[in-house]
């Protein structure tokens, strides 16, 4: 009896402990599922709240970044460390416009056409032959690179006297004479002088001012030049000589000039000189 009923204690313990190992493992097991399902919804939330107050935060500094408009900066396209080499007239002129134009819309973008501005710009200075504009990535500078016409000679057109840049293109009329090069337009058809346009082939502002240099040079006294209707032809005006001399824009100056030189002992007297002939001279 004891050996029986020892065996069926064992047996009975065995099958508790039985039962109660599943129930331990189905404890465990479902212990663990809820661990994990929570422990996943906390990471996903939290990988979700953190971004977002980033993005908001970046796109917040982004915009007021953008919408912040800097110094505006003149600089000189020849020149970059001398921005003084730009005329005072010039730069106020150019500042002024670049203030109004980056008001609004236009200054809370960094890819915003800068065409227009550029377009007033050139239109209101006629100074202004070449410009660009950008910003600087941290400052938001506005930087205006500018390259600067310049005056070259004077031109005096129906009466009327106009500064010429080295490019052919008028600068402004003006009424007081200086040391510059005098050049009377005596054609029969003139064009309309235009502020800001080219009046005259850059070619030929580049000749009369290689003229008016070698001819002093060669002790040649120049009062000034003329233009007829023949588009190619120069004419030089000299200090107390009765005749001119017709060069043209075709030609090497000091070519022309060397062919002058050998005729100049035997041109007293005449009407003009023809040099425009490479290696021949006309004399009447």
């Amino acid at each position: 009896m004891i050996g029986r009923h020892n065996k069926s204690v064992t047996t009975l313990q065995q099958t508790r402990r039985a039962r109660r190992a599943r129930v331990v493992r189905s404890n465990i097991g479902s212990n663990t599922i809820k661990s994990t399902h929570i422990s996943n919804t906390a990471a996903k939330t939290g990988t979700a709240v953190i971004p977002k107050a980033i993005v908001i935060v970046v796109v917040g500094l982004i915009v007021v970044w953008s919408g912040y408009v800097g110094n505006i900066r003149i600089v000189n396209a020849v020149n970059k460390e001398n921005a003084s080499a730009v005329d005072q007239g010039v730069t106020d002129s150019i500042k002024k416009i670049a203030e109004e134009y980056f008001q609004g819309i236009h200054k809370w973008w960094w890819f915003v056409s800068t065409e227009e501005a550029i377009q007033d710009i050139k239109q209101e200075n006629p100074y202004v032959a070449n410009i660009s504009i950008s910003r600087g990535l941290l400052t938001r500078d506005i930087i205006i690179t500018v390259e600067q016409r310049s005056a070259a000679l004077r031109a005096v057109v129906n009466k009327r006297q106009y500064l010429i840049a080295h490019d052919g293109v008028v600068l402004g009329q003006i009424y007081d004479g200086d040391e510059l090069p005098i050049v009377y337009d005596e054609s029969s058809g003139i064009t309309e002088v235009k502020l800001g346009k080219a009046y005259l082939p850059s070619q030929t502002v580049s000749t009369i001012l290689g003229l008016k240099t070698g001819l002093v040079r060669n002790g040649f006294k120049v009062k000034d030049f003329s233009l007829t209707n023949n588009t190619r032809e120069v004419r030089a005006h000299l200090k107390n000589e009765k005749y001119y001399i017709k060069f043209t824009t075709n030609a090497s100056v000091n070519d022309q000039i060397s062919d002058l030189l050998l005729v100049k002992k035997q041109i007293k007297g005449a009407e003009y000189v023809d040099v425009r002939f490479s290696g021949k001279v006309y004399i009447r």
